[in-house]
């Protein structure tokens, strides 16, 4: 149902000579993921009307656009304001005069149509003020409106935006519908409908990945206080007139907080005085990082984009119609194989890529400011030959540990109160306490009758490190609106179940050999090439079943979306 679209009785005119004359509908193409290059034409003629640029090489944080008309004249410039807290946005025609002031009413929300309610004081050529709304017509914020006062001026529609699962193709990222009224400025449409793209461009790129880091940071601190029971540092008698209290207590709070593997850090020694052997050079610390930024965005932006959209063309919804749990092999065509295989592949480069870059920023912030030293910031993830070793292989030798060890300690805690380990503090295993008897009788679980509850035990640690992590995915995907955000815990479980499938075949196949006399042989095929080859061939077989049932649902709703907005466009 279309909104019926009105100006406003009293014209309001921002910049002079953009004025409607009769109701229009304009397509916005966005031609890169930045948002840096945009093209706004009238979908009757298709000629194009104006054009958005950006400078930057990357997204620039300040989000920086200039907007020229369809002769290349430069109309005004649209930036954030760096110094304003409450994220504040104006828009300025070239010599730096301000027309248009914008500002999100809520900066944390429940839902993300929420993300897109903005007011906008709107500096007209009258000297009057003026505000305008931008406000979501449906819940996940597809659809907005322009109203000033009772006049709805204008409608946003998304049409498509740019899935990163699939990684980056090589047509415009996003396409949009923009309806405008008659008799209206489309100076003051194209500033709310630059806002409007740069709150999709955050929240489709930075919003889940901050979740997921609250979510860690709030099971990591339960762990660290309540499970762990840390004790309180204090400072050094030597150190304590040397240093205030407020600058100690910021940076332990700082080398714990935000240090959820604990690297470097012991309860028994004080923080601050754990001797940090800085293994490489700050200018070679600096080079690698910076290094490895570029080539990712280099391959995510560029390379891998071309690669795929050459090999792939196009996906379909039909490609990625509702996967069964259990596929049938008559089923199964060449071009459904690769886009299986494409979408676990796909799916690990991603997570890889933003983490282990992210990870590159933030080890470069924190040691060029002199918190840490180079040593703070060992590689994230581990070595690739790893997943050659199988399922557990990919996720206990590869994939990072930000979580395990707060993951770990819950799941612990669970085989404690199930009497499969005795109660020991994890934090104890350390070397002044390795006599202690109690880790001893920990150790020594493996032997004899204890045998089967170090494995209940081991279990028991694995689901629950499983569980939480997926009912953290789900639980962020929920917040932010997903229907079918119960995939994620999913997803996780099928992992555990295919972990315990792994071991329980290694375990056979083990006990099969020792039976036969062939342990040396089979350790001697484990360890070769062949071994490595089928447990590679494992972890690809099992992710390209698992992946599409987490990930296609969600593709396919949005390829029908897409495909459903084009016919109406086009009719």
């Amino acid at each position: 149902m279309e909104v019926p679209l009105r100006a406003p009785i009293e014209p309001v005119v921002m910049l002079m000579g953009h004025q409607t004359e009769k109701e229009m509908e304009l397509e916005v193409e966005c031609e890169d993921h930045g948002s840096k290059d945009l093209t706004i034409s009238d979908t009757i003629t298709q000629q194009p009307i104006f054009y958005i640029k950006g400078r930057t090489l990357t997204m620039s944080s300040s989000f920086r656009r200039r907007l020229f008309d369809e002769k290349d004249n430069p109309i005004l410039g649209f930036r954030q304001k760096h110094e304003d807290v409450s994220n504040e946005w104006v828009a300025e025609i070239p010599n730096a005069e301000q027309i248009c002031s914008l500002v999100y009413r809520k900066q944390t929300t429940s839902t993300i149509s929420e993300h897109y309610v903005v007011n906008a004081t709107v500096y007209t050529i009258t000297n009057v003020d003026v505000l305008v709304e931008m406000r979501p017509i449906d819940v996940d914020g597809a659809n907005t409106m322009i109203s000033i006062g009772e006049s709805t001026i204008a409608t946003i529609e998304r049409i498509s935006i740019d899935n990163p699962l699939f990684g980056r193709s090589t047509t415009a990222r996003s396409r949009w519908i923009v309806r405008v009224a008659a008799g209206v400025d489309l100076s003051l449409v194209m500033v709310m409908v630059l806002c409007r793209i740069e709150a999709a461009v955050v929240i489709l790129y930075d919003l889940y990945l901050w979740a997921q880091s609250v979510a860690l940071n709030i099971v990591h601190i339960t762990s660290l206080l309540l499970i762990e029971r840390w004790p309180v540092p204090q400072p050094e008698q030597s150190k304590k007139k040397q240093t205030s209290l407020s600058t100690y207590a910021f940076y332990i709070t700082y080398r714990l907080w935000s240090n959820p593997q604990l690297h470097q850090v012991q309860p028994s020694i004080n923080p601050t005085s754990v001797e940090k052997h800085t293994t490489e050079p700050l200018s070679v610390f600096l080079i690698l990082r910076v290094s490895k930024g570029l080539l990712y965005y280099s391959l995510h932006t560029y390379i891998l984009p071309a690669f795929f959209s050459e090999t792939l063309v196009v996906i379909t919804p039909e490609d990625v119609a509702q996967p069964a749990l259990i596929p049938r092999l008559a089923d199964l065509t060449l071009r459904g194989v690769l886009i299986r295989a494409y979408t676990a592949s796909s799916w690990i480069w991603q997570s890889f890529a933003v983490l282990d870059g992210a990870n590159a920023v933030l080890a470069i912030i924190a040691v060029v400011s002199g918190l840490d030293q180079p040593s703070d910031w060992p590689p994230l993830f581990g070595s690739p030959v790893h997943v050659c070793r199988g399922l557990r292989g990919f996720w206990a030798g590869f994939w990072h540990r930000l979580a395990v060890r707060s993951y770990t300690n819950i799941g612990r805690l669970v085989a404690q109160s199930l009497g499969l380990i005795p109660s020991i503090k994890v934090y104890n295993v350390s070397k002044e306490v390795k006599g202690d008897k109690r880790v001893q009788g920990a150790q020594g679980l493996i032997k004899g009758r204890w045998k089967w509850k170090e494995n209940c035990a081991n279990a028991v640690v694995a689901f629950t490190v499983f569980a939480i992590s997926g009912l953290a995915h789900a639980a962020v995907s929920w917040r932010l609106g997903a229907r079918d955000w119960w995939r994620d815990a999913l997803w996780f479980m099928l992992n555990f179940a295919g972990c315990a499938l792994e071991t329980g075949v290694k375990a056979a196949v083990w006990w099969a050999a020792g039976r036969l006399g062939w342990e040396r042989e089979l350790h001697s095929i484990e360890q070769s090439w062949l071994g490595r080859v089928v447990g590679f061939v494992w972890v690809l077989v099992f992710f390209s079943w698992s992946v599409p049932l987490w990930m296609w649902p969600r593709v396919y709703r949005g390829l029908v979306t897409e495909r459903l907005m084009r016919m109406l466009v086009n009719a």
